[in-house]
């Protein structure tokens, strides 16, 4: 079995967050048995279908209907391949694929049902809390500042937990955590920036442009440009391509 590897949200060239890409049917306990031998944050299932590329996510624990960086990395990938796609079909719905130069941008849809909540344990310093449905709960926690940013530790029974902090008006830095889920932390999460835009927009802001820097904690920096506007949360970045597995 051939797994390529891309570096999805790379900044500068460097870093990345590391994705699994898997063409061709396969039964449900099959794919998850790759994303958990891979052991990749996630790992993408594709299958050509009249509609759209069809996509099916895997963590090394369970399936997702829907993440960013997978979306990001097959759209890349497939370009490479000569076969750019318009639109993924995923567990959220179809989501629309752009290209602009070396930027790969998914179009998801906003919407989502933020709920203002309490702080997680261990993080009683934030400055704002709320739920957003993802479909899964994603609590998107604002920090005071990046040392506090930096000094967190992945925590049991964090199950979405998203950190950011302003660096200025253009640019944060952020951390994800799925701690219940086999991910302790995420070099960079796409889903997770379309929470954030569904949180700024619900908090009075309807549209936005943000450069998120996340990574540098596991020497994996990565860049996500996000934007939003409307009902639309625009995710994108850079890729690179890295040797493909072989596994049994």
């Amino acid at each position: 079995m051939r797994v390529d590897v891309v570096r999805v949200f790379t900044r500068d060239g460097a870093g990345g967050n590391h994705l699994g890409i898997v063409e061709g049917h396969l039964d449900d306990d099959r794919m998850q048995s790759i994303a958990a031998e891979i052991g990749f944050s996630e790992t993408v299932f594709l299958a050509d279908t009249t509609e759209g590329v069809a996509t099916r996510i895997f963590t090394p624990a369970r399936e997702l209907p829907f993440a960013g960086h997978p979306l990001v990395g097959a759209g890349w990938w497939l370009r490479e391949q000569s076969r750019p796609a318009v639109a993924f079909l995923t567990g959220v719905g179809p989501v629309g694929v752009a290209y602009e130069g070396d930027v790969v941008v998914i179009e998801a849809p906003l919407g989502q049902l933020v709920t203002p909540s309490r702080p997680p344990a261990g993080l009683e310093d934030a400055v704002d809390v709320a739920v957003v449905a993802m479909p899964a709960p994603y609590e998107i926690v604002e920090l005071p500042s990046v040392s506090a940013l930096e000094a967190l530790e992945p925590t049991r029974g964090w199950e979405h937990v998203y950190c950011w902090t302003r660096i200025d008006d253009a640019t944060v830095r952020s951390r994800f955590f799925a701690v219940e889920f086999g991910i302790a932390e995420d070099p960079a999460t796409g889903s997770a920036a379309v929470a954030l835009a569904a949180r700024l927009r619900s908090a009075g802001e309807p549209s936005g442009r943000l450069a998120i820097l996340q990574g540098e904690e596991m020497g994996h920096p990565c860049r996500i440009e996000l934007s939003w506007s409307g009902d639309i949360a625009r995710v994108g970045g850079t890729s690179a391509g890295e040797s493909p597995l072989e596994i049994g």
